[in-house]
């Protein structure tokens, strides 16, 4: 009998990039299948926390076909608090976590001039299973990915709308958990295993990422001063070259008074903004105002995802695989100097608006909320070009045969003038008569490596 070698891997995508170490352990399975365990370890620089408080907005989903994460929801949801409440107390976030912000009320007693909340948002929580039997050998595998944008949103009073909220996401970043699982004989990858496992998934990606990419914000409380006041208005010296937004509250800090008195911004501009408040300030007051940003004002979002490849699109349905996609490669790019990655528009519900913004429609105990994106300053499309796939004739014989794959992978970014195709190859030693099943996992796994070599390699800088 002839023993068959796969990888059973569990990983997260920056890890695969930055992994300080590497261990490797093996152990023989059933029917002499040869098992490899990768374990990546990296090291986190702590980041010590300030006085900003950030509630904790819960999961959202990027739509209703969430089968997975819904089944296991109650615990996906406890393993995310846990370790924001773990890293809270390790003050190695660069605010404080405040988790009893279901309401808005509360959210607002938290910061009344500016309520922040942090969220994740899932975007795919794919679990299938394959089995292939040849002679008496069966192979089992199972493919489980788990995608997330962590998001940073401001809570801050709709001028269209009186008497509402809306919220306004200021900060997003992806995070991605993937993993192929593998097995001979009996089916031995249950449903309660493969739960198991994508807990372990999602609570391990968001884990390993969340400090590193907290990093690259930056947090100030902004002090600025009253330049004129006219018709109940206050023009004040800070704007949104400082990180501030339209409806957002500000406050007037009165050094002869304990009390302070806030007001909303009703228009900004990069230098100053209009602040509206019905009291009357002091001539001698400051204004002070919290502010969350990014240390980089590349925005990047992908926004459209194709399959020019005739051949490709007979084995990938483009819904599926562009959600996936645009994951992945969101997620390495995120990892390029700070930059901001927005939420994939592919797979989303997006609506647009005429006055340079667009809002996103997540889900969370089945209601739908609305959360105002401004448009990036680099949108992305991608594209599957080619596809190719062919045996290795001297190579291959009665037993096993090797085929070679290859993939081609544009990139498009409109705004910069700039489209550059990729290519990736790889070959594979596989069993007679396997080919077919194996040939879309391979495909599937070189699309992976494409994503990373493509966003790594972009020519993004100004």
């Amino acid at each position: 009998m002839v023993a068959l070698i796969f990888e059973r891997i569990i990983f997260t995508e920056r890890n695969l990039i930055k992994a300080r170490g590497l261990i490797v352990v093996t152990k023989f399975l059933k029917k002499s299948l040869l098992s490899v365990s990768i374990s990546l370890s990296f090291l986190t620089m702590p980041v010590m926390a300030n006085d900003i408080n950030v509630g904790f907005g819960g999961v959202y989903t990027s739509g209703n076909d969430f089968v997975n994460y819904q089944r296991n929801k109650k615990k996906v949801n406890e393993s995310f608090k846990s370790v924001l409440f773990k890293l809270n107390s390790e003050k190695k976030l660069p605010f404080n976590i405040v988790f009893d912000t279901d309401s808005e009320v509360s959210k607002t007693d938290i910061n009344n001039d500016s309520p922040y909340s942090m969220a994740v948002l899932m975007t795919r929580d794919d679990i299938n299973k394959e089995t292939f039997s040849k002679d008496g050998i069966s192979i089992n595998k199972s493919y489980i990915n788990v995608g997330m944008v962590a998001l940073i949103y401001q809570t801050v009073d709709d001028l269209k709308q009186k008497g509402k909220k809306k919220n306004s996401i200021i900060y997003s970043f992806p995070i991605v958990g993937y993993s192929i699982n593998l097995s001979s004989g009996d089916d031995d990858f249950t449903n309660e295993a493969l739960d198991n496992t994508f807990l372990k998934i999602a609570k391990g990606a968001f884990e390993d990422e969340i400090v590193k990419k907290l990093q690259d914000i930056s947090m100030d409380k902004l002090k600025g001063e009253i330049l004129e006041f006219k018709d109940n208005q206050y023009k004040i010296s800070l704007g949104s070259s400082k990180g501030l937004i339209k409806g957002q509250r500000v406050k007037f800090m009165n050094p002869e008074k304990k009390s302070n008195i806030s007001g909303k911004i009703v228009f900004i501009d990069k230098d100053f903004s209009l602040v509206e408040t019905t009291e009357k300030i002091n001539e001698n007051s400051t204004v002070e105002a919290t502010n969350i940003k990014g240390l980089s004002d590349e925005t990047y979002q992908v926004v459209d995802f194709k399959i020019s490849s005739e051949k490709c699109r007979k084995w990938f349905d483009s819904k599926t695989i562009g959600i996936q996609a645009s994951q992945w490669f969101s997620d390495f790019l995120s990892s390029r100097g700070g930059k901001v990655v927005l939420p994939s528009k592919v797979g989303t519900k997006w609506i647009e608006s005429a006055n340079e913004q667009s809002y996103a429609l997540f889900i969370k105990d089945g209601g739908e909320h609305l959360f105002e994106v401004a448009k990036p300053k680099y949108s992305i499309i991608l594209d599957i070009t080619g596809l190719s796939d062919k045996k290795i004739e001297e190579e291959s014989n009665n037993v096993s045969e090797n085929w070679i794959y290859k993939v081609w992978f544009n990139v498009e970014i409109p705004e910069k003038k700039y489209s550059k195709e990729f290519e990736m190859v790889t070959t594979k030693n596989v069993v007679v008569g396997s080919q077919e099943f194996q040939e879309k996992a391979e495909i599937f796994n070189l699309l992976h490596q494409l994503t990373a070599k493509s966003a790594k390699e972009i020519e993004i800088n100004d």
